[in-house]
């Protein structure tokens, strides 16, 4: 309260002060100057001029006093200011204070909502839990309550049960032996078969000892057609090169799987040959150029063919002819002189043919699987539609066997070449039937191209071959 009231007082002072600047600024010897004694004056005179002395002595101090009480003024007026800044330097202080402090409000208020929102979370889900807890009493009580009234109510059918699963185990027991059984009795079967293999395998020795003709024969049956009886035969042309792929002859054989022909030609590589043979597990003569598969009884047989019994009162010749070429095909694809290249080679596979053919009797109905590697000149006209065939050649081994009383089987149960080209061996742009089923005595019925799994998919030389599949009469 003093220093609220001090400053004030002092504002009083400084006004008071203003207004006799001037006189206080003056000296103060000036303003107490006694005058000088006159001789002549009177006593009142003297006494005036005392009274005046009086008087200014009394001024003096009053302006010493007010001196005085200036100089304290001024150093009140120090005191004072410097008081002024210590509170300005306060105030700013608190100021800063009480800002910081509205920080630390605003920050505790959020704090504070914080927590009571978490506070709230955390009681609803006490809350919940609580509830839960209840329920999971209530449903535990529950449970005991029916477990005790299940296992009373139950305890007969567990023990049912149980003897259930002892009977049922015993019954797996037996299965399981029987299935031991099974097993022992099939390892038993895989090792006949085996043996049964081996024994079969050793029929035929090694390619450098083997001899034609050569019969193989397996568990397969024998059979007697009817005399009405459809023959019904298949040709295939296996690669003349062996086999790289082992599945091969399997592969082979799956894709005539659920064809069950009597009679298949088989020609190509002889150590393929054999593997497809062994494959297959069927009766057959080997002979030079390939095999002969038959159900039919084996009469008797020779280097290229086999004579077996058909019926009660017929015999047929079954024939094989491999005659592998390439020279005419390059030639051909090289654009050389192919005819001239084809007239040389051909007096000698002529002669080979013609012996083959010589193994069956004129009058005895025959029937040849042959892969000739040479087209048919029936396929070869000016009017064909195949540009390279469209020249009036006579191929001269289809025309030997035309010749000799044959007939070609597709070519004679299809409408033209044009229409039914029926190529058995195809490479790039060149398409051409060089694998034929030639018949004598034997009336052809019907034939069609056969798919023989991976040989008619081309091989490492762009070569894929197809077969023949086809019926006869016999008269």
């Amino acid at each position: 309260m003093k220093k609220k009231l001090a400053l004030p007082l002092i504002l009083i002072i400084l006004t008071l002060l203003a207004g006799c600047e001037t006189y206080t600024a003056r000296s103060a010897k000036e303003t107490i100057q006694i005058p000088e004694p006159v001789a002549s004056e009177s006593l009142e005179t003297k006494y005036s001029v005392l009274e005046a002395k009086n008087q200014a002595v009394v001024e003096a101090a009053q302006e010493k006093s007010l001196l005085e009480k200036y100089e304290m003024a001024i150093q009140d007026i120090a005191d004072l200011q410097k008081e002024k800044s210590d509170l300005q330097a306060m105030l700013e202080e608190n100021q800063a204070s009480l800002a910081d402090s509205e920080q630390k409000r605003t920050e505790l208020t959020q704090s504070l909502a914080d927590t009571t929102a978490a506070l709230e979370s955390l009681q609803t889900s006490y809350d919940q839990l609580s509830a839960r807890a209840v329920e999971i009493a209530t449903e535990l009580q529950d449970t005991k309550e029916s477990l005790a009234t299940y296992e009373d109510a139950n305890i007969e059918q567990l023990k049912a049960k149980i003897e259930s699963l002892q009977t049922e185990n015993e019954g797996f027991k037996a299965q399981e032996e029987q299935a031991v059984q099974a097993k022992e009795e099939q390892a038993q079967l895989e090792l006949q078969r085996q043996a049964e293999l081996q024994a079969e395998y050793q029929q035929i020795p090694s390619l450098d000892k083997l001899t034609f003709p050569r019969l193989y024969k397996t568990s397969e049956s024998i059979i007697l057609a009817g005399e009405t009886d459809q023959l019904r035969a298949l040709m295939l042309p296996l690669d003349d090169g062996v086999w790289t792929d082992e599945a091969m002859a399997h592969q082979v054989a799956s894709s005539i799987a659920d064809l069950d022909y009597p009679v298949i030609f088989v020609t190509g590589n002889l150590q393929n040959v054999i593997a497809l043979v062994k494959e297959l597990r069927r009766n057959a003569v080997l002979v030079e150029g390939g095999a002969i598969l038959t159900k039919y009884e084996v009469v008797s047989s020779n280097t290229h063919s086999a004579s077996v019994k058909f019926s009660k009162t017929k015999t047929i010749r079954l024939a094989l002819a491999d005659l592998p070429e390439y020279e005419v095909f390059s030639s051909f694809s090289g654009g050389g002189n192919w005819q001239e290249v084809q007239k040389s080679i051909s007096k000698p596979r002529e002669a080979t043919l013609n012996s083959i053919i010589s193994e069956a009797a004129i009058t005895e109905p025959t029937l040849i699987g042959a892969s000739l590697y040479e087209p048919s000149y029936q396929d070869w006209n000016s009017f064909s539609p195949i540009e390279y065939r469209q020249i009036d050649y006579i191929w001269p081994l289809s025309n030997m066997l035309e010749e000799k009383g044959f007939y070609d089987t597709y070519r004679l149960t299809h409408f033209s070449s044009d229409t039914d080209a029926g190529n058995t061996f195809i490479k790039g742009d060149l398409k051409e039937r060089v694998d034929y089923l030639y018949s004598r005595k034997i009336l052809p019925m019907s034939s069609s191209m056969l798919t023989i799994g991976g040989e008619s998919v081309e091989d490492s030389m762009g070569i894929a071959r197809y077969g023949i599949s086809a019926t006869y009469l016999i008269p």
